[in-house]
């Protein structure tokens, strides 16, 4: 419990709407770190066509503090062609790509069958195969896989959690 004085009424009255404005904003950035967590844990899991080869772009989801609040994103080179796809027409084929693919390819020993002489050039001509498939149907349908609005489905309910949380532990 605090006294408080007629006279030192406004100042505390201002204090409380600062305490609580710091609470709200910790509540939010909270928040963020929340629905990182739920795109990484959750909602990615969940994707049936989810791009888990490496886990470059699920460990890249990231929640930034910014001065009104949090800003969740990914900063992985490849995140907005999952998220909004690329069409056919804007797949172009070349030697990174092929390259990118063929790694691929290998690392889920698509061409372990293949006697090892010619394990290269097969590789290289699914890697081709693939890209060509690409360039007709899209990467991820054209449309991607809105896994950041997905994750956006929950953000208002941890919003509430977390500021609802740290109005509590305010001392007034």
């Amino acid at each position: 419990m605090e006294k408080i004085s007629i006279t030192d009424a406004p100042a505390w009255v201002k204090r409380l709407g600062e305490e609580q404005h710091r609470a709200a904003l910790r509540g939010v950035r909270s928040a963020g770190l929340r629905m990182v967590s739920h795109i990484q844990n959750v909602v990615i899991p969940s994707e049936p066509r989810a791009p888990v080869d490496r886990g470059i772009y699920r460990g890249a989801w990231r929640a930034k503090n910014v001065p009104d609040g949090s800003l969740v994103h990914n900063d992985s080179p490849h995140a907005g062609s999952v998220e909004d796809g690329v069409r056919g027409e804007h797949v172009k084929i070349g030697r990174a790509m092929i390259d990118a693919l063929v790694e691929w390819v290998r690392r889920h020993a698509l061409v372990r069958d293949v006697p090892k002489a010619g394990r290269e050039a097969a590789a290289r001509g699914v890697a081709f195969a693939i890209a060509r498939d690409m360039k007709r149907r899209g990467i991820f349908g054209g449309s991607g896989l809105k896994i950041m609005e997905k994750g956006r489905r929950v953000v208002q309910r941890f919003i509430e959690e977390e500021v609802t949380s740290e109005l509590r532990k305010m001392r007034v």
